[in-house]
């Protein structure tokens, strides 16, 4: 689920229909209460200009093409087969990190690869063939949310449920070999890859210690509180 609200997703979206048409204050029953925030920061950024009332594009290029249709991430990574050099196909950004890390076992048209390196700068992956091996690679990755922000609140039970802003850094941190004939994992290694920090919006619970551990009571679901989505 996508919340359209998010401002990591409604930027990307202001920007491309702002190339397409002049943005104006009328827009905000398609956008959201999020607009004049976004706006004010792609005037900020010299990405648009006021004129006669609307916002006009003014960026060098078309935003769309650095904006990803399968997960709206604005980078791709280019698979490159080490042996002749061409193509195999591209990773999102958001991706990249979990399949296509060093060391990893990369599965494309029934074909194994093994990834021997990745470029972040030039957004490159570097593959070689590794058809015969019965091997399989899985990453292993750590997560942390930092609450941001509270914009609601409501008591549930004896608790409360919140609402706002959070930050979700995760980290892929390692990767298991695996044989693909009895699953028995081989190793595991370590990798050296920078975390990714994601601000988004979500639900959450507060809950006294003594009812949070009784196994009997359940907090009511998110939904049943707020009409909005609970995550971005």
């Amino acid at each position: 689920m996508v919340n359209p609200d998010n401002p990591f997703v409604l930027r990307a979206q202001v920007a491309c229909a702002a190339h397409e048409l002049p943005l104006e204050p009328s827009d905000d029953s398609w956008f959201g209460e999020g607009l004049d925030d976004v706006v004010r920061d792609l005037v900020h950024d010299d990405l648009l200009v006021p004129r006669a009332g609307k916002m006009y594009w003014a960026g060098r290029e078309a935003p769309a093409a650095k904006v990803g249709l399968r997960t709206g991430s604005s980078a791709e990574y280019r698979l490159i087969d080490i042996a002749d050099g061409h193509t195999i196909g591209t990773v999102d950004d958001a991706r990249v990190f979990s399949v296509a890390h060093p060391g990893a076992v990369y599965l494309h048209q029934g074909r194994q690869y093994r990834v021997d390196d990745l470029d972040t700068a030039d957004h490159v992956a570097l593959l070689e063939a590794f058809d015969d091996a019965d091997e399989y690679t899985q990453p292993r990755s750590e997560s942390d949310l930092v609450i941001t922000g509270e914009d609601r609140s409501e008591a549930a039970g004896p608790g409360a449920v919140h609402l706002g802003s959070v930050e979700v850094t995760s980290r892929v941190a390692a990767y298991q070999r695996k044989q693909i004939s009895d699953n028995r994992v081989i190793e595991v290694c370590d990798l050296d890859l920078p975390p990714r920090t994601l601000p988004t919006r979500a639900c959450w619970y507060t809950v006294p210690l003594p009812r949070s551990s009784n196994p009997d009571w359940s907090p009511p679901r998110c939904s049943e509180r707020f009409t909005q989505p609970s995550t971005g």
